[in-house]
């Protein structure tokens, strides 16, 4: 009877606020919290899905494994994250790694030692055989696929010796060097490669190739510019290089014996993590970090004071970021700011989408521009549980992709509760993540309202 005579009540007062809200009144000042929705692969007739990439659309590449079988069967596939699409096989081991927004993804059989492309065209799966990398047992690394269907990357030789190649439709698969610690760090969309060699810092494009002003190359975007990395015996110091004759332009610079990270995206950002000892205890250390633009400069970010240690897993082209911090209670959380120019803005995203305290994170294979997240988890000891985070409308609170009066409702039900989880953290249907439901959940309900 309780829950017939509220009905009424509840949408009564939905309408009430509806219509101060469009009269445009504020109770309060109301912040939301990112928060998404989770789907967890799993198919009935495979098991330890693994997803290894994730593409601008929300599209997955990565392999699961056939049970029932005297030796594991892997067989790859390309997912949504709701239907899972395998290419068929039979007993050979093939392995997609990475994929482009066309859908298009590329990696490796383990058998016939033969990049390869994987592609569903007319809604059939296939598969097609590029050449033969030549691994000699060991396990080919495919870095990237552009959208041009170019593919690179490196093939162990033995004894620390690899060969960097890459394949075009034009022209086929290439080498483009062969040495001791040969590493390929990035393509662009004209298919220019960059990497490190003892030597230097490499830039390679149509055959020619030229050592950079640098130790490593980090990264290359689609205007020929390469970020690098410098290390002497007093400094770390990373610069940003124009391949038309535009120089060096300083990024950061930090004493040497400092751990630092440097991270890029496509829209000519730079995300620098370093670390420096913590005055009160020598044992432990704080994280810093700042976000440099070639116009702005480099801007530090306020992190949580709880951090002891920082490291980036994602940075996309909409200046979001995803991050594994270990806090002061040496637990992992993982992190994720919604735009780095937010100073400031970081969300515990462990304790918005799944709890960390039950389920640990395994590694993150990367976020989109949308927002999109694909994690690898540890369930009960099985290292390959792949789950891919949808990020959810602010007032959506029942994860229908929509906001109406049922996530209305479900704030109402929780009035002045409060959630949290078994951590301590803020949980569904506090959406400010302030621990408690109140008006300025409702708020943000109503103001994101269908």
């Amino acid at each position: 009877m309780r829950d017939l005579a509220m009905k009424p009540l509840t949408t009564t007062v939905a309408g009430s606020l509806l219509a101060l809200a469009g009269a445009g009144y504020t109770l309060a000042d109301s912040t939301p919290v990112p928060h998404w929705t989770v789907n967890t692969l799993s198919e009935d007739d495979y098991n330890d899905f693994k997803v290894t990439a994730l593409n601008g659309d929300g599209l997955m590449c990565g392999y699961a494994s056939v049970p029932g079988e005297s030796w594991s069967v892997q067989k790859g596939f390309i997912t949504d994250g709701t239907t899972h699409t395998f290419f068929e096989t039979g007993e050979a081991q093939y392995y997609p790694m990475v994929i482009n927004d066309a859908g298009v993804a590329a990696g490796y059989s383990n058998g016939s030692e033969q990049l390869v492309r994987f592609e569903i065209v007319d809604g059939v799966p296939t598969f097609t055989d590029l050449g033969d990398l030549g691994s000699g047992g060991f396990t080919p690394q495919i870095l990237k696929i552009n959208e041009a269907g170019m593919i690179t990357g490196r093939v162990p030789q033995g004894s620390g010796v690899y060969r960097a190649f890459q394949w075009a439709p034009e022209s086929g698969l290439l080498d483009v060097m062969t040495g001791t610690g040969v590493e390929v760090t990035d393509m662009n969309e004209a298919g220019e490669i960059v990497g490190t060699t003892p030597e230097g810092a490499f830039h390679w494009f149509e055959g020619e190739l030229q050592l950079l002003p640098g130790d490593d190359a980090l990264s290359i975007d689609d205007a020929g510019r390469v970020v690098l990395q410098t290390a002497s015996e007093s400094e770390t110091s990373f610069h940003q290089y124009e391949l038309a004759g535009g120089g060096l332009q300083e990024i950061f610079t930090i004493d040497s014996g400092n751990e630092v990270q440097l991270m890029t995206n496509d829209a000519g950002q730079a995300l620098v993590i370093w670390h420096i000892a913590d005055p009160d205890d020598p044992f432990e250390t704080e994280p810093r970090m700042a976000n440099w633009h070639a116009e702005t400069g480099l801007e530090q970010i306020e992190l949580p004071s709880s951090l002891l240690q920082l490291s980036c897993f994602g940075f996309n082209g909409s200046g979001m970021g995803l991050f594994v911090g270990l806090d002061v209670e040496y637990n992992w959380q993982l992190f994720f700011s919604r735009g780095l120019h937010n100073n400031g803005a970081f969300t515990d995203l462990s304790h918005r989408v799944f709890d960390l305290c039950d389920q640990d994170l395994y590694s993150v294979v990367g976020i989109n521009d949308a927002g999109q997240i694909a994690l690898q988890l540890d369930v009960d000891f099985n290292l390959e549980h792949s789950a891919l985070l949808d990020m959810a409308r602010p007032g959506d609170v029942d994860g229908d992709g929509s906001v109406g009066v049922n996530d209305l409702l479900g704030v109402i039900a929780a009035w002045n509760e409060q959630h949290t989880d078994d951590c301590g953290q803020a949980t569904m249907p506090d959406l400010d993540g302030d621990r408690l439901v109140n008006v300025n959940d409702l708020l943000i309900c109503i103001g994101d309202w269908d």
